[in-house]
């Protein structure tokens, strides 16, 4: 009886899931390439600017930089994996700046895609990001003081 609740539980599990998977669901080519973005970071709480590559292959790479007029105050560069749920993406950090770390992953839910740019939720830290796909890996733009 404990065998047959157990698999009926995971067929309902299994069947909610393949629900919330919709035929509009997120694929994993829609954020491939070079993404920038800028607003609040929690982690340093402040206002941060980010150039993120997610590459095929499940892998990417993000630079971080905070400016305070104009001058660079701060520069991060992560690396990692990522996957894509869903209308969810998670990511996994392996290193920061060279250095191998084990933080847990961080899930972003997308909320709106229009044209070449995305809207997403850090789910974690109920934090909204912007993000605009670059067409080729050119300098930030510049600082208006």
């Amino acid at each position: 009886m404990i065998r047959r609740s157990a698999a009926v539980l995971l067929a309902a599990i299994v069947l909610a899931w393949s629900a919330a998977v919709s035929a509009t669901a997120l694929t994993e080519q829609d954020l491939v390439g070079l993404w920038y973005g800028e607003g609040y970071q929690p982690t340093w709480d402040t206002e941060a600017e980010w150039l993120v590559e997610r590459h095929a292959d499940g892998t990417f790479r993000a630079e971080y930089r905070i400016r305070r007029q104009c001058q660079i105050e701060f520069e991060q560069i992560e690396t990692g994996i990522w996957w894509v749920v869903g209308n969810d993406f998670i990511t996994l950090t392996e290193t920061i700046d060279g250095k191998t770390v084990y933080p847990p992953p961080h899930t972003y839910r997308v909320i709106a895609r229009r044209g070449e740019t995305i809207e997403y939720l850090y789910v974690e830290r109920d934090v909204s990001y912007k993000a605009t796909r670059a067409k080729a890996r050119l300098s930030r733009p510049a600082c208006v003081s």
